[in-house]
């Protein structure tokens, strides 16, 4: 092995070292990993006892071939174990004896809890182990946190103090220097973490004075710091619903905490991060919570910000978090004649309801429209919008003369349709006769239930659709959304991912291009090599690959670490969710093919994070400091086949607004082959931008597919993809006119 191999050898322990160390704070940053280090040898022997656990945790876990979720758990137990019996007994042979039988302990607690909790309902192990062994190995009488220690005593007010030695006190160092340190790594982790921790701090000894004022308890600070942050940061998105949240995570391990001391003092013993345990999985545990303004994820836990992130791009992509999707119920092109909180018959419990029905040249009819069959939307097929049970059939109510209602049957002929999650959709005013469904059959969305009609409260021919809660006819209804359509603009048809449409717009369903989704397909263990450049420089290699992890997520990961989760659902492409290392090839292939519609769409909107924006280090900390929870683009998508080379070629201008009045301008483009797919990626900014994204002026990026192949376990090698019309792609990405 050469020099440079051991240090890049090196290099990576050492990353995947000080990452274990950030661990306990939910993060894997090498930088916050370094300072909780940092941290620990304000007591040198318990920071020694840290890193001997570690180590022979590190071999345990390889011995037994623990899986990566698990060894991630044991690392963050069998360091807390060793740190804490650093802390109190490593000064004798029998001390170290413990640490090694309270580190095998530890592991052994930890690869078997982990599996069960999660069976039990994806719940975290956290530091349930560390707690366990402890109880098991420490002695009876344990010795007295030792005073002496490489930091000197400080005075500060009491509160602070107490504040940042309880910070301290989650890596074993009860000083404040070391809490400063940890709070430091909480900041550079996340500012809500950091937030979370003040707020959750002051909650608990809010209710600690109020419990028990004069009790002579353990230190339990560093539990209402671990609650608060867990749950109202790591599995609860940011907002005031989490936040509420996270404070009574604090105040709940007080009583905890103090029940659990009043047990364990006869025995010499601590509560250690048990109360935080408790309150934490308690409150994931008690019916996930879910309620208005708090959003829960056990599956996928995160820092804060990803949190907003995912937010944000749900919102943009799949619609309003707690609205019920459904597919346009039609073909072709409608108009909405009623939207949410419609004029005529919209109210109240039944505000949330769309109509449709068609306008040609102003008009609904032809002719006089004295006749039903004068209207453009009579007798058209009406589609089922969800996949369900159909629980209910009308067919028998007559249609009205143009102009006419029938108030006695509301509704008409209509089927009702018990969807997902046990909501029900209503379709209503079909034909009379025309009904196709039966009741107890099952469809799926686009299904044909009838034709368009004017029965029942219709003056003239529409689709009536909504969703309610209740089977009853008439239940409250709640607000849904349109995915995949296609909505009519001056400039041309605009695609939406999701969109809840309002009175006056022009719609219908997009219609997927078979060519289009087959070229973009990426299966796991796909193999993408791509040579890369940056302003006309020497070309270098890039590769990534298609991978599934344990949880299920398909990643597109590159060969750096770099990653970004992804799904192809047949009519989209999306990339989201982008972890790990800098990437800058990674980003702009998600800029360029982020959010990509595998149907006839010509234009659309997206707007990923700002993360994925090329910017110089002054503007990234301006964001820094000004977008706590992150920075968005508005990206405007346009794709048009280019017949001489057979690519479609797929531009978009992403713009960044630091501040009001100061907009930064990024160019992508994504030239994309029937049978290579992505052949030719690039993105430019610069020149006439008020604030460069990269050195220089005029920058530009490139990326060209070399070669795309499988796994060998797939048994197909790879192949290399030719581009006959090279010179021409090149035209198309130099075009600066047909990018705007």
């Amino acid at each position: 092995m050469t020099r440079s191999e051991s240090l890049r050898v090196l290099t990576a322990r050492a990353r995947t070292f000080l990452s274990g160390y950030s661990s306990v704070l939910f993060t894997e940053r090498p930088a916050v990993g370094a300072l909780c280090f940092a941290a620990t040898w304000a007591f040198p022997r318990a920071a020694l006892g840290g890193m001997a656990a570690v180590a022979v945790s590190a071999l345990l876990s390889h011995a037994f071939a623990l899986p990566e979720g698990v060894r991630r758990a044991v690392f963050v137990n069998a360091l807390l174990t060793g740190l804490t019996l650093g802390l109190f007994q490593l000064s004798s042979w029998l001390g170290l004896f413990a640490l090694l039988l309270a580190t095998l302990t530890a592991t052994w607690i930890t690869a078997a809890l982990t599996p069960l909790l999660w069976r039990l309902g994806e719940l975290p192990v956290l530091s349930l182990p560390f707690s366990l062994a402890l109880w098991l190995w420490l002695p009876i009488q344990p010795a007295a946190v030792p005073a002496a220690g490489l930091l000197p005593l400080m005075v500060l007010p009491q509160p602070l103090a107490d504040f940042l030695k309880s910070l301290g006190w989650i890596f074993l160092s009860p000083h404040p220097l070391a809490g400063a340190l940890v709070l430091a790594a909480l900041a550079l982790a996340s500012r809500w973490l950091a937030w979370l921790a003040v707020s959750g701090f002051a909650a608990g000894y809010a209710v600690l004075a109020l419990w028990a004022p004069l009790a002579e308890v353990p230190p339990l600070g560093f539990n209402f710091i671990l609650a608060a942050m867990t749950v109202g940061g790591i599995y609860a998105a940011p907002g005031l619903g989490g936040f509420l949240l996270a404070l009574f995570a604090a105040a709940l391990a007080v009583p905890i905490g103090l029940l659990l001391s009043f047990w364990l003092s006869p025995l010499g013993l601590y509560p250690f991060s048990a109360p935080f345990v408790a309150a934490t999985l308690l409150l994931l545990s008690g019916g996930r919570l879910a309620g208005r303004g708090i959003y829960l994820s056990l599956a996928y836990p995160a820092l804060p910000e990803r949190h907003a992130e995912a937010l944000r791009l749900e919102a943009v992509r799949l619609g309003p978090h707690g609205s019920v999707p459904l597919a346009v119920p039609f073909l072709g092109e409608w108009q909405v004649y009623q939207g949410f909180d419609g004029e005529h018959t919209h109210r109240g419990p039944w505000r949330h309801g769309l109509d449709f029905f068609i306008v040609e040249e102003g008009r609904s009819f032809g002719g006089e429209g004295r006749l039903l069959t004068d209207y453009h939307a009579f007798g058209l097929p009406v589609l089922a919008p969800a996949a369900g049970e159909v629980v209910a059939v009308r067919d028998g109510v007559a249609d009205n003369p143009p102009g006419e209602v029938n108030a006695r049957e509301n509704w008409g002929n209509y089927v009702l349709i018990r969807a997902a999650g046990g909501v029900h959709v209503l379709l209503a005013h079909f034909r009379h006769g025309s009904i196709a469904a039966t009741q107890g059959a099952w469809v799926k969305a686009g299904d044909v239930l009838g034709g368009c009609g004017n029965s029942g409260r219709s003056p003239q021919p529409h689709i009536h659709l909504h969703v309610q809660e209740g089977r009853a006819l008439g239940s409250p209804t709640r607000p849904f959304h349109l995915v995949n359509l296609m909505q009519r603009e001056p400039e041309g048809s605009l695609w939406w991912p999701a969109r809840r449409p309002a009175q006056g717009e022009r719609l219908g369903p997009a219609h997927t291009d078979s060519g289009l989704a087959r070229a973009l397909v990426l299966p796991a263990g796909r193999r993408l090599c791509f040579e890369t450049r940056e302003n006309g420089g020497p070309w270098r290699y890039w590769e990534a690959e298609t991978v599934i992890t344990l949880t299920g997520q398909t990643r597109l990961a590159a060969v750096g670490g770099a990653s970004a989760a992804f799904v192809h659902t047949g009519s989209v492409l999306a990339f989201f969710d982008r972890d790990g290392p800098a990437d800058p090839w990674l980003d702009l292939l998600l800029l360029a093919v982020g959010l990509t519609p595998l149907a006839d769409a010509r234009q659309w909107r997206d707007s990923p994070p700002a993360r994925l924006f090329p910017v110089k280090p002054a503007m990234r900390a301006w964001l820094w400091l000004t977008r706590p929870l992150g920075a968005f683009l508005d990206s405007c998508y346009q794709r048009a086949w280019q017949e001489p080379q057979g690519v479609w070629r797929q531009s978009a201008v992403h713009l960044l607004t630091p501040a009001p009045g100061w907009r930064v301008r990024l160019e992508t483009l994504a030239l994309i082959s029937p049978h290579g797919g992505l052949v030719h990626l690039a993105a430019r900014g610069g020149a006439d931008c008020p604030f460069d994204p990269a050195q220089g002026r005029g920058w530009q990026r490139e990326m060209r597919l070399a070669s795309v192949g499988q796994n060998a376990d797939e048994g197909i090698p790879a192949w290399k993809v030719t581009v006959h019309n090279i010179d021409d792609i090149a035209r198309l990405t130099d075009n600066r006119g047909e990018i705007s």
